[in-house]
């Protein structure tokens, strides 16, 4: 299975709606499953396409582009995407080793870390504060996520 695309990694299509063009960042996805071309919106608002394992792209951007209107309502709806440290910022907990930890984000120079108390139940992760932020802070994730699972499972 191919590995997630960040945010901003889509291209783009004009698609034309009744209140005029819209550009829409969008992934095609192959689906041996799939019989007919879908389209829906992805975690990142990015229309999502997904396409038979034969079937041709040529038909899907045809499709996607008679779409905008639908398109163009789905994306009004959803919802803005929300960065992994502006999430944790808001709900400042995490669960693990039997208990909830309450979670601190602070930025270092150096190398991410991140520091957990057992007995205050405090969790402090410290990462950069560069264009690299997202991908450390996923890092410190499942480096947390792998340490607390892994006695309980």
């Amino acid at each position: 299975m191919p590995a997630p695309r960040d945010a901003g990694s889509y291209d783009i299509a004009t698609v034309a709606t009744s209140g005029g063009p819209l550009l829409v960042p969008y992934e095609i996805r192959r689906s041996a499953r799939s019989r007919r071309i879908r389209l829906g919106i992805g975690a990142h608002n990015q229309a999502l396409l997904s396409v038979p394992a034969r079937g041709s792209v040529r038909e899907a951007l045809h499709f996607l582009h008679t779409q905008g209107d639908w398109l163009e309502r789905r994306l009004r709806e959803a919802p803005a995407p929300v960065t992994l440290d502006a999430h944790l910022a808001r709900h400042a907990r995490l669960s693990g080793l039997g208990r909830e930890f309450a979670l601190t984000l602070n930025f270092t120079i150096g190398r991410p870390f991140y520091v957990v108390s057992q007995t205050s139940g405090e969790a402090e992760f410290r990462y950069p504060s560069g264009d690299s932020r997202e991908r450390a802070l996923k890092t410190l994730l499942r480096k947390f996520a792998t340490e607390v699972f892994a006695p309980r499972t």
